[in-house]
């Protein structure tokens, strides 16, 4: 499954989308998000293994928050029972917890790549901003960068094609990795406001996100439908 080119200006109606997805439903939108805020609070209460577990479900409970979006678009109830619709549902439940495998397994890669980098070029990985690095650790932590931000691009419409159109899980990684670098703009302009955004959210005691929450899920889900018609209106 190929995804479409779309133009800077999208990002524009991906948020007016979320919007109006969150301003017709407020009310369980909230409840949706306090309810996922619990869960991660809650699984990091656990050492370790809390937070491992939270990262296997990840892709799953994301799932959920789209799935939640297209449910509210479409003019249905958003509902609790949503976040956990990419665990109840058959179809998709396993090529969901396979990416969240996927996510560990990379997340270690990284974190031992970069301890055999510092090791090999005698670095102290707790002293890593006592010194300005050498041209070498520049390069290596450039290129550690690089491998965590292809890891995101792969991951953002893996997702929803798993949950939404069923794609198997390596498909849908190739498939989210090309329309990233198909839409890199979009994408690099999408990412950055939101990352503005959740900075000024989170001004009043994070308080904003509980807005902020549902517009992203709902821009997310914009995002992909507009980026993947042809995947956004599958079971």
């Amino acid at each position: 499954m190929r995804g479409q080119a779309v133009g800077v200006g999208a990002v524009a109606d991906w948020y007016g989308r979320g919007w109006r997805n969150f301003r017709e439903q407020p009310g369980p939108w909230i409840a949706l998000i306090l309810l996922y805020v619990v869960i991660g609070l809650g699984a990091n209460v656990v050492p370790v293994l809390g937070p491992l577990a939270l990262t296997l479900l990840g892709p799953a409970l994301g799932a959920g928050l789209l799935h939640a979006a297209r449910e509210g678009e479409t003019g249905r109830p958003v509902a609790l029972a949503d976040l956990f619709a990419g665990l109840t549902d058959r179809g998709s439940r396993g090529p969901l917890l396979a990416l969240g495998v996927g996510v560990l397994v990379a997340m270690f890669l990284l974190v031992g790549l970069y301890l055999a980098a510092a090791a090999a070029l005698g670095m102290d990985p707790r002293q890593a901003g006592a010194a300005r690095p050498s041209p070498a650790a520049a390069a290596a932590g450039l290129g550690l960068l690089a491998a965590g931000v292809a890891v995101s691009m792969a991951l953002f419409f893996a997702v929803p094609l798993v949950h939404f159109a069923r794609r198997p899980a390596l498909e849908a990684l190739g498939a989210s990795l090309a329309a990233c670098l198909r839409n890199l703009l979009p994408l690099l302009a999408y990412g950055l406001s939101y990352a503005v955004l959740a900075v000024v959210a989170s001004i009043p005691f994070g308080l904003g996100m509980l807005i902020l929450g549902p517009v992203g899920a709902g821009a997310s889900y914009a995002c992909y439908s507009d980026i993947f018609p042809q995947g956004a209106d599958s079971p």
